[in-house]
């Protein structure tokens, strides 16, 4: 193998690694006796080696919106390993939580609130369903010790990603507060930039190739 095609190679290599990464949307489309959505989605996007943005979107037609009801924050997930992380970037009125359990969905070690409470910011919404804030929910996952990854966010024990108390339309007839959640979690994506980064140095890698043989 020449050197040229050698560091063209390299050059590849360099531009995946560059190149932002994402994951397919996650969708919420479980819950407990309220129907099978879709609710909305969760997108996590690689901002560096150690954060991991989340962009939580709820549905606008039928609408949900987030709530903070019962013994349950907002928005819940998992990491491998539970390690330390930090939150930052968090859209208005949002706050870090500490985690919660609920009976169908699990165990959630990691959370954001949207309620009152005393010294926060000012809330997305009211305790119950009085005030719903539509959304969406960004945020970044910062770990504070090593690497953090999109293939980090795991499903807890109960097999659920993802879990977010919201507010909306009942299969049923009405509306209902609580819990949806995802199952499972798909590898991540190239985003498109990542795409057009691999192709414009497979095309380079073709012409060094040519080059080398003259």
């Amino acid at each position: 193998m020449g050197r040229n095609t050698i560091f063209g190679l390299g050059a590849v290599t360099a531009l995946m690694a560059l190149a932002p990464m994402a994951n397919a949307a996650i969708v919420l489309n479980v819950s407990d006796g309220n129907g099978t959505g879709p609710f909305g989605t969760v997108t996590l996007t690689q901002v560096d080696s150690n954060t991991v943005n989340v962009l939580v979107a709820l549905n606008a037609s039928p609408q949900y919106q987030f709530v903070d009801t019962g013994s349950h924050d907002t928005f819940g997930f998992n990491l491998l390993g539970s390690p330390a992380v930090t939150f930052s970037n968090i859209t208005a009125g949002f706050y870090a939580g500490t985690g919660f359990s609920n009976g169908f969905a699990g165990t959630f070690t990691y959370s954001l609130n949207c309620s009152s409470a005393a010294g926060k910011p000012p809330d997305a919404c009211a305790n119950g369903a009085s005030s719903p804030a539509p959304g969406p929910l960004s945020f970044n996952v910062d770990r504070t010790v090593g690497n953090l990854s999109v293939s980090d966010f795991i499903a807890n024990a109960s097999g659920f990603t993802f879990a977010a108390d919201v507010f909306g339309p009942s299969p049923t007839g009405g509306n209902f507060t609580g819990l949806v959640e995802s199952r499972g979690t798909q590898p991540p994506v190239p985003e498109p930039i990542t795409s057009s980064l691999v192709g414009t140095g497979l095309i380079g890698l073709f012409f060094l190739h040519r080059r080398t043989r003259r």
